[in-house]
């Protein structure tokens, strides 16, 4: 979904995953009931074949239950991180957020666009010495952001072989 950026000149473009107004901690408490329940199975499979065979299994839960917990959270937090909710575009520059980023309420630097490519049904866009993946079943409009990406990597280009002459 295309819109006006806070400026005349910028086209933001939302993610179909964009959190919304969401906060960090609804948005991660969301996305964590997945992760957690499947790395729970194993915790709970533990248990169970402990009881089974007459063990205690509080030993196994004690320390099972925290690991699942801490593996479930960091993987949250790594998807959230890489899956990108907004994509700003002003001039030769763009500026690309996570959806952790979003619900964070965090800014992120501008950074003008080297390359863009699309493979497979992802947009790769080259941000100096970055590289941003893009799924474009993301977007609502992703022809029209592959566009403004490219119109942006070529302004870049103009611009420093203009420098260069």
């Amino acid at each position: 979904m295309s819109h006006a950026g806070d400026t005349s000149d910028s086209v933001l473009f939302r993610s179909r995953k964009h959190p919304g107004d969401q906060g960090r901690a609804a948005v991660f408490g969301g996305r964590l009931v997945k992760p957690l329940g499947a790395s729970m199975t194993p915790v709970m499979l533990g248990a169970l074949t402990y009881m089974l065979t007459g063990r205690d299994p509080i030993g196994f839960l004690y320390f099972g239950f925290p690991v699942a917990l801490a593996l479930a959270a960091a993987w949250t937090v790594f998807q959230l991180l890489r899956r990108v909710a907004e994509v700003e575009i002003r001039g030769e520059a763009v500026r690309i957020r996570s959806v952790w980023e979003v619900a964070s309420n965090r800014s992120t630097e501008w950074a003008s666009v080297l390359d863009v490519g699309l493979d497979d049904g992802e947009l790769t866009v080259t941000l100096g010495h970055d590289s941003r993946r893009l799924r474009t079943a993301d977007f609502a409009n992703p022809a029209a952001l592959n566009r403004g990406l490219a119109q942006a990597a070529e302004r870049f280009t103009g611009r420093v072989q203009e420098r260069l002459s």
